[in-house]
């Protein structure tokens, strides 16, 4: 049962002890005034003036005022009893929903750690939000963000609120399965699809990151190879992701392993966007690392410039790095035909 649902039911039994106490208050108001009821208050105000004075009064007073609640306890028996199911009811429910707050708190704190460890840029703190799957920024503005003197001559200051919603079940379906973050992405959502041996897939929704602060949510799969060192990939279909795992094994082969240092030597090297598909690299992850680097995916960018953006910040560094080495061999696999030609 989820928060909202248990939410509900709470509210029921709140209300079914609401009724159930109006239903025994009104019984005890018609006992008292019924002939049963005032013999038994005439019998303890009996037993009261037989005690007073005496010696043991005191123990005379409790023990008439005890056999006139048992008195009263035995008429009201039914709507009694009806009172105390109703709010063993509504405190049992109110247990589980404290359970259950707890648990989405739990929950948003996870999120909190994935946004952290994602590419994702936010602009302050985000708004870790449960229930239906999505991703939205907020654009205002604000005068309190820096010096006056810089907003008596800029103006107002631009504030971007984003904010992230999962499922209830976001730690259980997706944190658990580790696909929290894939390959700099946040997963919103995830639902386990059958996937060829020696890989696992989930039909997902992840954050993308756009310009500047915007992001929105995308969808299809995530494709994961198992094993002790298991590669990501995001794919429109099972079948796609696995292919672009395998590309990518196979890049990492046939590339080799130029480092940092070497790629620095060939700055002027243009890497297209062909090069990171080459290299094994998922659309979405593409589309995400350009935005965060302000780079076009359809122009593309010099290795200069991507290693430019990697000091800046932009993550994912060994994806990014991939994609420099196939532009390179790319390169120098023309030259080698172009001085062969000649």
């Amino acid at each position: 049962m989820t928060y909202q649902e248990l939410k509900a039911e709470q509210g029921k039994a709140e209300q079914a002890v609401r009724q159930a106490q109006a239903t025994y208050d009104d019984a005890r108001k018609a006992w008292l005034a019924s002939p049963a009821g005032e013999e038994a208050k005439a019998v303890r105000e009996t037993a009261y003036a037989e005690a007073k004075g005496r010696k043991g009064a005191v123990q005379a007073r409790e023990k008439a005022d005890a056999a006139y609640a048992e008195t009263e306890r035995k008429a009201l028996r039914k709507p009694s009893k009806a009172l105390d199911e109703a709010q063993k009811v509504a405190q049992e429910l109110r247990g589980c929903r404290e359970v259950a707050w707890a648990a989405l708190q739990s929950t948003r704190d996870a999120v909190r750690v994935a946004l952290g460890e994602s590419a994702l840029r936010v602009d302050g703190t985000a708004v870790v939000a449960i229930g239906t799957p999505h991703v939205s920024v907020v654009e205002s503005k604000t005068w309190d963000r820096y010096s006056k003197g810089w907003h008596n001559s800029h103006g107002p200051a631009l504030k971007h609120t984003t904010t992230v919603a999962v499922g209830e079940d976001w730690l259980q379906q997706v944190h658990a399965a580790g696909i929290a973050v894939v390959d700099g992405l946040v997963t919103l959502a995830a639902e386990p699809v059958d996937a060829p041996a020696g890989y696992s897939a989930w039909r997902a929704v992840w954050i993308v990151q756009g310009r500047g602060y915007s992001a929105s949510a995308d969808s299809g799969v995530i494709v994961r190879e198992d094993g002790r060192r298991p590669q990501t990939a995001h794919a429109d279909t099972v079948d796609a992701g696995v292919r672009l795992l395998k590309r990518r094994a196979r890049a990492a082969t046939v590339a080799g392993a130029a480092h940092v240092a070497d790629l620095q030597q060939h700055r002027h090297v243009h890497v297209a966007l062909t090069d990171a598909r080459r290299a094994g690299l998922c659309d979405p992850g593409i589309r995400a690392w350009c935005a965060r680097a302000a780079i076009d995916p359809s122009i593309g960018a010099t290795i200069g410039q991507v290693l430019d953006a990697l000091d800046a910040g932009a993550g994912q560094r060994d994806l990014a790095v991939a994609a420099c080495r196939m532009a390179l061999r790319g390169a120098l696999s023309r030259e080698m035909t172009a001085l062969s030609a000649a």
